[in-house]
């Protein structure tokens, strides 16, 4: 995977990989499909198909999932690595994966993205939105805004001012994809 990361459009690697017996691995048949992804990138063919084969192969092995994916941040396989690594912090909050937690927070502070610091959290942040960059204290203001409260209401709960209830309530619906108010109402989880 290493060798195909660097040189993706070498496919002396991956052919190697095939006619090892490694592939019995559910493991290794993963690593390969994301190998594929990246080649397949490389030539300007899509690579949905060996994403969602990696992924459905590293299911039951969500750490090897998450570190392969890191792998492959510096291509343009995966889109965007800031939510690349928002999706491991997430998945790293809940375990004690210290390392590679650290390692998604020192690579978005080099891309000059916001660094999630759930130490500071006082409420959970259920991974999907966690996953999306979401905040405890933004959590707080969309459970306030889903009860139906405006932003001087917030504001008075939460001991904030209202431009911060503001700057929240803009960055809920920048991180969520939510046009309005209502619709960031329907983010809520159930």
């Amino acid at each position: 995977m290493l060798r195909t990361a660097v040189a993706p459009g070498d496919a002396g690697p991956r052919e190697e990989l095939r006619r090892s017996d490694v592939l019995v691995q559910a493991l290794n048949r993963g690593a390969l499909h994301l190998c594929d992804a990246v080649a397949a990138a490389e030539r300007g063919d899509d690579p949905a198909p060996d994403l969602a084969a990696a992924d459905d192969l590293l299911a039951h092995r969500p750490f090897f999932r998450h570190l392969l994916r890191c792998f492959l941040l510096e291509h343009t396989v995966l889109g965007d690595p800031v939510p690349v690594l928002h999706e491991v912090l997430a998945w790293a909050a809940g375990t004690e994966e210290v390392r590679l937690a650290e390692w998604c927070r020192e690579r978005l502070r080099g891309l000059g993205a916001p660094v999630p610091r759930p130490q500071r959290d006082v409420v959970d942040v259920p991974p999907v939105l966690r996953a999306r960059g979401v905040t405890g204290r933004e959590m707080e203001v969309l459970r306030l805004v889903g009860a139906g409260l405006g932003n001087p209401e917030i504001a008075a709960r939460l001991h904030l001012s209202r431009r911060t209830v503001e700057t929240h309530v803009a960055n809920l619906l920048a991180k969520t994809g939510a046009a309005s108010r209502v619709e960031l109402r329907s983010r809520l989880p159930r």
